[in-house]
């Protein structure tokens, strides 16, 4: 993930970067079964992850 929080990354940002960044990956490799899990420290990153996710369903 792109370093957020005290490096000043924007986390909406880095939640674009790293959710497209898998997804496009987990589509490109249909034969490779593999669960992504996202792990978020903060209620904050949690809140804005759940948001894009809500935002951006296929």
């Amino acid at each position: 993930m792109p370093p957020s929080g005290v490096y000043v990354y924007p986390m909406r940002d880095a939640t674009v970067v790293v959710i497209s960044t898998v997804k496009n990956w987990l589509d490109d490799n249909r034969d490779y079964f593999m669960n992504a899990i996202f792990c978020c420290f903060k209620r904050q990153a949690y809140d804005i992850y759940e948001a894009y996710a809500a935002e951006n369903k296929q």
